[in-house]
């Protein structure tokens, strides 16, 4: 059995009652550093056995945001604050100027209920380098491997931190720089090649991506929640807007993909059966029986005709009033 697939700890419960007397003399008189030992080898012991999806789940809905902050003065060579300028994602700024270069920032946000666990941040910058240039850049309390040519656009970058963020709202790198010649431009993130949220030993793909308009709009997509599609893997995590463009049907809120109910599957309704979604058979009044029904399946082979609960003194009065009828019937 792999170590990552054990689902959770179990840890034997020893009855001295039933350990014969010598043993549970052992037990009972072992000193407290050797019980103080044996309880951290076990606490050890746990965090290798715990898979590791336990710890991607905790960065997972991660969002990376960009925030144009014209309002703080750079000149080349300074050092931008650590702290984020701004505290969420409605605040962020997604538009700027293209007047002047301007200092902005990759920020990262979790939802409110989010858990997150962030030792490394992996993104790459996509932009027109025709119309946009970077003049400046950095990285906030953090160590960088950077790709070679970084931070032309499609250059990829890794960030480590000594301590990890488990802040559900922090600032990852900055940047210096803006049109060239009044032209109009986007930075976005390269969703081709994928940015992720690192743990120790696992990795969460960023949910959401926003974008910095210079001279035209950006995005950040605020308020997600879980957005059913048609295709795997049938839920997205993103704004209700973005959801109405991809033809789904958003959920709420910070309702989370992993209890969302999008994959499709059979729904009984009685001995009638459809194709739906989970949450919609459910809203109906259905059961869901099966999330991968075989093709061609008659309804007869998953659906059942409900019971109904009835009283012996109903059950008597059926019968009463058929052998009434069939009294009838031969005096006829």
């Amino acid at each position: 059995m792999r170590l990552g697939s054990v689902p959770r700890l179990r840890l034997p419960v020893i009855d001295l009652r039933r350990v014969p007397r010598t043993a549970a003399g052992l037990v009972r008189t072992a000193s407290r550093p050797h019980l103080v030992a044996a309880t951290a080898c076990l606490a050890v012991a746990a965090l290798y056995i715990l898979p590791s999806s336990v710890f991607a789940d905790r960065n997972g809905n991660g969002a990376l945001l960009l925030h144009a902050a014209p309002e703080i003065a750079h000149s080349l060579g300074d050092t931008p604050p650590s702290d984020p300028p701004v505290y969420g994602c409605e605040s962020v700024k997604t538009e700027a100027g293209t007047d002047a270069p301007t200092l902005w920032f990759v920020l990262a946000s979790f939802p409110p209920a989010a858990d997150p666990y962030v030792r490394k941040v992996r993104f790459g910058l996509r932009y027109d380098e025709t119309a946009l240039e970077i003049l400046e850049s950095g990285f906030t309390l953090a160590d960088a491997v950077l790709e070679y040519g970084w931070p032309s656009s499609g250059s990829f970058a890794r960030t480590s931190y000594m301590v990890p963020h488990e802040e559900s709202f922090f600032q990852v790198a900055w940047f210096y720089g803006g049109s060239i010649d009044g032209r109009e431009g986007v930075f976005e993130f390269d969703t081709d090649r994928g940015a992720w949220f690192d743990s120790d030993d696992s990795s969460a793909p960023v949910a959401r991506f926003g974008a910095l308009g210079f001279g035209q709009p950006g995005d950040a997509p605020c308020n997600p929640g879980a957005c059913c599609i048609e295709a795997e893997p049938y839920c997205s995590f993103v704004a209700e807007e973005r959801c109405l463009e991809l033809g789904g049907l958003f959920l709420g809120v910070d309702v989370p993909c992993g209890r969302s109910g999008c994959e499709p599957g059979l729904c009984c309704y009685g001995l009638d059966c459809e194709l739906t979604r989970k949450v919609e058979c459910i809203e109906r009044g259905g059961e869901f029986v099966a999330a991968d029904p075989a093709p061609g399946a008659p309804c007869e082979s998953y659906c059942v005709q409900p019971i109904e609960k009835m009283s012996w003194g109903q059950i008597r009065s059926i019968f009463r009033t058929a052998d009434e009828d069939d009294e009838g019937s031969r005096e006829r």
